[in-house]
């Protein structure tokens, strides 16, 4: 995996991925990139095929924050500290 490859050589590594077709499948993406010895991971809130007219789904983090081993920020619908505490509260393990 190329994450591994950069891991090894690099100090520092970070990863920003998107939403998937379903909680599943993204949860089990996040448990294998963590695995690689990224330091933290960014996670988009929306899919692929949702442009931003579709509201980011922050109630998905909760879900994420749960398996994740290493730090996670949040990106999607963000557009000021108001909203980073909502999103801090509403992803709270």
């Amino acid at each position: 995996m190329i994450l591994e490859t950069l891991t090894k050589h690099i100090p520092h590594v970070t990863c920003k991925i998107r939403l998937l077709e379903n909680l599943e499948s993204t949860i089990k993406f996040v448990e294998m990139i963590q695995k690689t010895g990224i330091k933290f991971f960014t996670i988009h809130l929306r899919k692929k095929d949702e442009t931003a007219k579709t509201m980011a789904n922050w109630k998905i983090l909760k879900e994420i924050k749960k398996v994740a081993t290493i730090p996670v920020f949040a990106n999607g619908d963000i557009f000021c500290p108001k909203d980073i505490s909502k999103i801090i509260l509403m992803s709270s393990k």
